[in-house]
């Protein structure tokens, strides 16, 4: 919302308090009619966030660890064994910390039947797995911030868009920086499981490279795809069917 003000206003110069205050209340004025109230996420969608955002910080610790053992690989052979030796506890720790919060994630899953339910709907779509989905349902609310997938799409950078002027300017159309780069990384992952898995989507894939359209273009065809997937299994209550060829 912060950044909605301010793009708003235009060039601004000088910030303080009082200033702050008077674009916050001049911006609160002027779209008034178009004013939502805020609901806030339950407690069980906070819980999830943080767990998730805790389990994301071990990973990328156990990832840092692993990853300078194998560099030190390059320098004296005694380094990379000093390193995993004093090591190996920590990532074991951390291992078993990662276990313990997806034991915990699937409990709260179990224990809330809303979340369940979204949940079931969100992980029948193929390549969507248990991160993608709970990272969806805490950042949209539970599927409350958005009235169309494309919203969604747009919020999570995979909808292209056209950059043209006159006839001069006639850039191809793409995706636009300002998006969630969490929910991006993640769609962008199931786009890879699902075209390196047999089925539908890896045919798409690869028809679609066949015909000469760029590998990044078409793997963005499939995240919008999944967005466009899983809304639909929320809003129609149903499980993903898979077409059967």
């Amino acid at each position: 919302m912060s950044l909605k003000i301010i793009r708003s206003l235009g060039v601004q110069r000088g910030k303080n308090d009082k200033i702050d205050a008077g674009r916050i209340a001049y911006y609160a004025m002027k779209n008034q009619e178009e004013a939502q109230f805020y609901q806030p996420p339950r407690k069980v969608i906070d819980k999830i966030r943080k767990l998730l955002t805790l389990r994301d910080h071990l990973v990328k610790t156990k990832a840092l660890l692993v990853k300078n053992t194998n560099e030190l690989k390059s320098f004296e052979p005694e380094l990379p064994k000093l390193n995993e030796k004093y090591s190996k506890t920590t990532i074991q720790g951390i291992e078993k910390d990662l276990k313990n919060i997806e034991k915990e994630l699937d409990k709260v899953i179990e224990d809330d039947e809303k979340l369940s339910n979204l949940y079931e709907k969100a992980t029948s779509v193929v390549g969507v797995g248990k991160v993608t989905a709970l990272l969806l349902i805490c950042f949209t609310n539970e599927f409350t911030m958005y009235e169309n997938p494309r919203q969604l799409a747009c919020y999570c950078g995979v909808v292209p868009f056209e950059y043209s002027s006159g006839k001069s300017v006639r850039a191809k159309p793409k995706v636009h920086y300002m998006a969630n780069k969490t929910l991006k990384k993640q769609l962008h992952m199931c786009a890879l499981s699902c075209i390196s898995a047999k089925g539908e989507l890896k045919e798409y894939f690869e028809r679609k490279v066949a015909e000469g359209k760029n590998k990044m273009l078409v793997i963005n065809n499939i995240r919008n795809k999944l967005i466009h997937r899983i809304c639909a299994c929320v809003r129609d209550n149903k499980l993903y069917e898979r077409k059967v060829a």
